[in-house]
Order: C-alpha cells, then sequence, then structure tokens
C-alpha cells in the first residue's frame, strides 16, 4: 500500500487581506482545524494539516483574503 506524501506534517501559510478574521472563524466553524495562528504585521500566519489546506483554499473564495504557502513540513 503506498502512503500519500501529504499524510503527515502540517503547511504553514500567511493571509493577506481585509476579512482574515472572517475567514479564519469561518474555517474553524466548519471543522478546519487551524494552529498556532498569529499576527505580525498586518500578514496572519497560521498552520494547518495538508489536507486541511485544500479545504481552506476552496472558502477562501468567499472572503478577500490572499493565501500563499509559507513553509511545508
Amino acid at each position: 500500500m503506498k502512503k500519500s506524501k501529504m499524510a503527515y506534517g502540517y503547511v504553514r501559510f500567511s493571509l493577506i487581506g481585509t476579512e482574515c478574521e472572517k475567514f479564519i472563524s469561518e474555517a474553524i466553524s466548519r471543522g478546519i482545524k487551524i494552529f498556532d495562528a498569529e499576527n505580525e504585521e498586518g500578514v496572519f500566519y497560521a498552520k494547518t494539516l495538508p489536507k486541511n489546506y485544500f479545504a481552506l483554499a476552496t472558502l477562501k473564495r468567499k472572503y478577500y483574503v490572499q493565501m500563499r504557502i509559507a513553509e511545508k513540513r
């Protein structure tokens, strides 16, 4: 059985925009696990599991945010 490369680790991503707080609140209410969220000079950084990142990517279309991967582990 072949294991997926995305099964382990985390993705650290950045959020830039006017509705970052609403975006994070909506994601948590939908059951997407987000941890280590911090705000550095107007840019939000947070971590999530790789499978959750794809769910966040579809959710971001609803809000005025730009989401980029900052680090993969």
